[in-house]
């Protein structure tokens, strides 16, 4: 199976599939474990510009090859690491916090902390930086290729909260979640989540709800109070005194007989008892 995968990647490479060549030689290399195919999966790797993955190609076709290639074989070798070494950069990455995934191009490198440089290809590079709980980090970084930079990135947490204003009667008092927040109008920033609110005044109805808070949104809630409405007259059957309002007095006769208003100059006269009493004006 080797042999014949290593026949097929010859006729792809010779043919411009580049890609495909690479996917057969990695399956010859896999049944054989012979280092010579790395030399030939490196020219893959030349041809499709990716330097990187070449260098270390290369470096592999060395080590692991070291009892099968002649000096000349390792003298060629160590000349081409040298020439592609210039389309090759080295990016150091200081991050905080640690363990911190590194993905350049959408494809995860490492983890951080690092214990050596990059090697990134040159030219424009997208970098990702990404940790749960954290907010991601996202570049682009333009490597002219055979040179070292350095980059430090420190990722901000993320913040689950809103805000929530509140607008109300001008001597309404503001409670959310239970405690007092102010009067009138109110503006603060929440956990992210459902919080009661509770106004009142006095002289009006008390109005209860529930807000939910988003990341990072605003939420506004508007209360327009209501009056209490007035206190009910009590039947006559009841064990309490009813109260009467005759021109703007207030009575009160249950079990008291009679009231009688005079006005001034006026005679008392007997009042016609019924079964609530009698008055007269």
């Amino acid at each position: 199976m080797a042999r014949a995968d290593y026949a097929a990647a010859r006729i792809l490479y010779e043919d411009g599939d580049f890609a495909g060549a690479l996917t057969k030689l990695q399956a010859a290399y896999d049944a054989s474990k012979d280092p010579r195919l790395l030399w030939n999966m490196a020219a893959c790797e030349k041809a499709l510009r990716h330097y990187v993955s070449v260098l270390t190609l290369l470096e592999r076709y060395a080590s692991e090859g070291a009892q099968l290639i002649t000096d000349e074989e390792r003298q060629a070798t160590s000349e081409l690491v040298e020439t592609v070494q210039a389309f090759v950069n080295q990016l150091t990455l200081e991050v905080q916090p640690d363990g911190v995934d590194v993905l350049v191009d959408g494809a995860k490198l490492a983890t951080t902390p690092l214990s050596a440089p990059l090697r990134l290809d040159m030219g424009k590079r997208q970098l990702r930086l990404e940790k749960p709980g954290f907010l991601p980090h996202e570049e682009e970084v333009d490597l002219a290729g055979g040179k070292s930079a350095t980059l430090q990135v420190t990722l901000a947490p993320e913040v689950h909260e809103g805000i929530l204003r509140i607008v109300s009667d001008p001597s309404a008092v503001l409670s959310v979640d239970g405690h007092v927040v102010g009067t009138a109008t109110w503006s603060g920033t929440l956990p992210s989540g459902t919080h009661s609110v509770h106004v009142s005044a006095t002289g009006k109805q008390p109005h209860q709800t529930e807000v939910v808070i988003k990341d990072h949104d605003t939420s506004s809630l508007v209360v327009n109070l209501v009056a209490e409405a007035p206190a009910p007259l009590l039947r006559p059957d009841s064990n309490h005194a009813v109260w009467w309002v005759v021109g703007g007095v207030a009575l009160a006769g249950a079990g008291l007989g009679a009231y009688l208003l005079l006005r001034p100059g006026d005679t008392p006269a007997q009042p016609d008892l019924g079964s609530w009493g009698g008055f007269e004006l």
